[in-house]
């Protein structure tokens, strides 16, 4: 039994040696050849679009932590049959099968933006 494909990549921020805080956002650009029943997961949270992705992908790092490292693992899901019902399920099947003979690669590029944050006082 096929189960479709997946994998992992790691996003790493690191603002080790930084002696100021800082607020990140992590943003995708220039996406193509996204597969249209691709998924991903981060923080437990299941999305289908790249943009939904960066929603999960911001924070802070204070300038007293010990840790100044966050690592995000995004899982990535292309599942084998998707759909509630027969004729989802065939339709997606016919969506996969014609995105998989055409797709060569799925790319974009990762940004993560930086800005400098007021130490909190207390």
């Amino acid at each position: 039994m096929l189960l479709g494909s997946s994998g992992a990549f790691d996003i790493v921020i690191d603002a080790t040696g930084s002696q100021v805080g800082i607020a990140y956002q992590v943003q995708f650009q220039n996406e193509v050849g996204k597969p249209t029943n691709l998924q991903f997961e981060c923080n437990g949270e299941t999305v289908s679009h790249i943009k939904e992705l960066e929603e999960l992908l911001v924070g802070e790092i204070a300038a007293n932590e010990q840790q100044k490292v966050r690592t995000y693992t995004v899982r990535w899901k292309w599942n084998y049959e998707t759909g509630n019902t027969e004729e989802e399920i065939q339709k997606n099947d016919s969506i996969d099968t014609k995105e998989a003979n055409e797709i060569e690669n799925y790319a974009f590029d990762i940004i993560i933006n930086g800005t400098q944050i007021e130490p909190k006082q207390g």
